[in-house]
């Protein structure tokens, strides 16, 4: 197993540059599982690291996003990114490592710069595959890796209704059954769920799925790994199985 022994954030990116090199997320996963949450060996450093979820995509495939926050002794701050898909819980597919700039709104706000970066085309074309066998749609690129969505009722102290909660109350409320599937059909989980949700409360309508959206749902039902959450104030990381057991197709 590597080890993280940096006094600079240079240094993080020379570890992670190194195993991420070898493509074998058997080793990627252990390096990113045991970084130090807290208590940083060197004096006034600190690391705080966590998988903001790592979950099935399509049969033979995972999907991860793993964000790690720096604090150096001096105060500074750096923040790094990385996506990652995996076949067969073993062989990456493709990977991005990106660490955040921070900048004054003057300067356009914040941005992610890639640091490097790795795809294979014969792993993502087995992906694009497999994702159109179970889904009988095109895997929506644009829709992989957000980390921005939470499912849920109600969020933060005030518990306003989150956007895709409300997203997907209005397409129930009017039976628009064509932007739920669209959710459905989107490698995103959260937006699966949600549309999940809103097949589940239109069949009590006595509103079924059509088979197309009824294969996709029996997939997700089953999918391994985490959704992000939302709960009030609690923000977690909740396993898709437990939200899925609730619903019933």
């Amino acid at each position: 197993m590597l080890l993280l022994s940096c006094s600079s954030f240079g240094q993080i990116e020379k570890e992670f540059a190194k195993v991420l090199s070898t493509r074998d997320f058997k080793k990627v996963q252990p390096f990113c599982d045991n970084l130090p949450q807290s208590n940083y060996p060197r004096k006034g450093e600190t690391i705080n690291s966590y998988w903001a979820y790592l979950r099935d995509l399509a049969p033979g495939f995972k999907e991860g996003v793993f964000n790690l926050s720096h604090y150096a002794r001096n105060s500074e701050r750096h923040i790094f990114k990385l996506t990652v898909i995996v076949s067969a819980d073993t062989q990456i597919a493709c990977y991005t490592f990106n660490h955040l700039v921070l900048r004054s709104p003057n300067e356009g706000g914040n941005m992610y710069d890639t640091l490097f970066k790795y795809s294979n085309d014969t792993l993502l074309n087995a992906l694009s595959d497999s994702f159109k066998n179970t889904f009988g749609a095109t895997l929506a690129k644009q829709d992989l890796f957000i980390d921005t969505i939470s499912y849920g009722s109600s969020c933060g102290c005030a518990g306003i209704r989150p956007f895709g909660k409300a997203q997907m109350d209005k397409w129930v409320s009017i039976s628009d059954t064509t932007h739920l599937t669209q959710w459905l059909l989107s490698p995103n989980t959260e937006k699966q769920l949600y549309a999940l949700d809103g097949f589940n409360r239109l069949k009590k309508k006595g509103m079924l799925p059509s088979k197309q959206a009824l294969n996709a749902i029996h997939y997700i039902m089953y999918k391994k790994g985490s959704a992000l959450n939302c709960s009030m104030c609690n923000y977690s990381h909740t396993e898709i199985g437990t939200i899925t057991v609730g619903f019933n197709f």
